[in-house]
């Protein structure tokens, strides 16, 4: 797949379907406690390059992004790329997930 954006419909349909993937939340953890899509793992930007190989070891594994507006999430997906990671999808701004969100 490499790197790409997804739909919310596309990463529901993934995440229906238990496809195996990693969903990572790039906000703070004020907002991460409010609301996050069900499974995501809160992380910093600035943590992403040396803590994501203990989070995804396998760097064949599908890796979805998202955060507030799709700034940091656009950064972190060229960084995953950079470090090797091989399916990174990008989401975008977490206003893109219609669904609902785990507290």
């Amino acid at each position: 797949m490499s790197m790409g954006k997804i739909s919310a419909e596309e990463l529901r349909r993934k995440m229906d379907g238990n496809e195996k993937l990693v969903i990572l939340d790039l906000r703070d953890e004020q907002a991460y406690r409010e609301g996050h899509i069900e499974g995501a793992i809160l992380i910093s930007l600035s943590d992403i390059s040396h803590d994501i190989e203990d989070i995804v070891q396998n760097k064949d594994e599908t890796v979805c992004v998202y955060c507030y507006s799709g700034n940091k999430s656009a950064r972190a997906a060229m960084m995953l790329e950079y470090l090797d990671y091989s399916n990174v999808c990008d989401l975008g701004g977490i206003t893109n997930w219609s669904y609902d969100l785990k507290k």
